[in-house]
């Protein structure tokens, strides 16, 4: 007899031990799926399509099988939810040699039309390219998209930005199966003004006549009615000072401005952590068994009604929060401006130096007054 070959025997048990996994997996969750689909079934029966939703999407977090996605969009279309019930049930539909799809399809049809009968197709195009677009405060892609948007109601509200444009928003209308094309062309960032420096203009004759004093000469007036002026009052001396007085004011009211702008980032940031954990620690109750809520019922794919509200907060946290940050930032660095020209206009009690900080990447500046 021929000994067995010992990578030979190895693939032998690799197999096996795979097999077995396999059945086990399927013993595991096989019954479960369907006990959680039969409880979602018995709650739509009842009109609680609202907790036999949560069931079906239970029961997809553990094996995500046609007929389940089915009941999902069933229950979504009893809600109202017409985008993620449209989507879910094309997903279904697209296994047609499923047993259960194939029984059920002519049903499951005339459940795709009704629910396409309350969705529109947006499809916003233009430039630049790559440039991010959101419906409803919602990603769905960059332009050029590439699929219209399935949206319902009556008006959507859009939202494009790119890095160096300004940001567009506009409110469109698309009404039930109509189909609606937007171009947007966002327009670029005014680059930052440089103020130029003004130079103090000196009269010629006030020129000479300095030019002599230094020389030790005699300084004849052309105008023999007129006096000298002192040192101390000539308008050489004055200009600075009245031009350099409205930049410190605008570069102190600027500063007082970047700190408080701070402030807000600071504080909707703490905001938005607390926003974003009570969105993801959202407990939906349970009518079933009000014992036992179910937990981590939000979710930004399909997002449920009850899951709305937490879901605006946090984005609402979110864009004051940026907003705080980059208006602080714009309000310091205007600020430093107008600090450096007030002291370029002759007023020499401020000074700003910019040094390697050392003790970490970037620079580290001071402003002396």
């Amino acid at each position: 007899m021929k000994r067995i070959r010992p990578r030979r025997h190895l693939l032998v048990r690799v197999c096996a031990v795979i097999w077995l996994i396999g059945g086990t997996t399927q013993l595991l969750f096989g019954d479960d799926v369907d006990a959680i689909v039969s409880q979602g079934i018995a709650l739509r029966r009842q009109g609680q399509d609202t907790e036999a939703l949560a069931e079906f999407q239970k029961a997809l977090r553990i094996q995500d099988k046609p007929r389940v996605r089915a009941q999902a969009a069933l229950a979504e279309q009893a809600l109202g939810l017409w985008e993620p019930a449209e989507q879910d049930l094309l997903t279904a539909l697209s296994h047609p040699d499923d047993p259960w799809i194939k029984r059920n399809r002519v049903t499951l049809s005339g459940a795709l039309t009704a629910i396409q009968s309350h969705l529109g197709s947006f499809e916003p195009w233009g430039t630049p390219a790559g440039a991010a677009v959101l419906v409803n405060a919602k990603p769905v892609g960059t332009l050029p998209l590439a699929r219209p948007v399935r949206v319902s109601g009556n008006s959507v509200l859009l939202t494009v930005r790119a890095e160096g444009y300004l940001e567009l928003q506009q409110s469109i209308r698309v009404s039930a199966g109509g189909v609606v094309r937007e171009h947007v062309e966002l327009i670029p960032a005014p680059p930052e003004a440089a103020t130029p420096r003004r130079l103090n203009a000196v009269p010629a004759t006030e020129t000479n006549a300095i030019t002599k004093r230094a020389m030790g000469t005699a300084v004849t007036d052309p105008n023999p009615e007129s006096v000298e002026r002192p040192q101390d009052e000539s308008p050489v001396n004055q200009a600075p000072e009245s031009r350099s007085s409205i930049p410190r004011q605008l570069a102190w009211a600027t500063g007082v401005g970047a700190v408080s702008a701070l402030t807000l980032g600071v504080v909707e940031t703490i905001s938005r952590s607390s926003k974003r954990d009570a969105f993801n620690n959202y407990a939906l109750p349970n009518a079933a068994d009000p014992g036992h809520p179910i937990p981590y019922y939000c979710s930004e794919s399909q997002l449920p009604p009850q899951c709305t509200g937490l879901k605006n907060d946090f984005d609402r946290a979110t864009t004051l929060m940026v907003v705080g940050y980059a208006t602080a930032g714009a309000l310091a660095m205007g600020s430093t401006v107008l600090f450096l020209l007030s002291s370029e206009n002759g007023d020499t009690r401020s000074a700003s130096t910019c040094v390697p900080n050392f003790g970490g990447p970037g620079l580290a500046c001071r402003l002396v007054f």
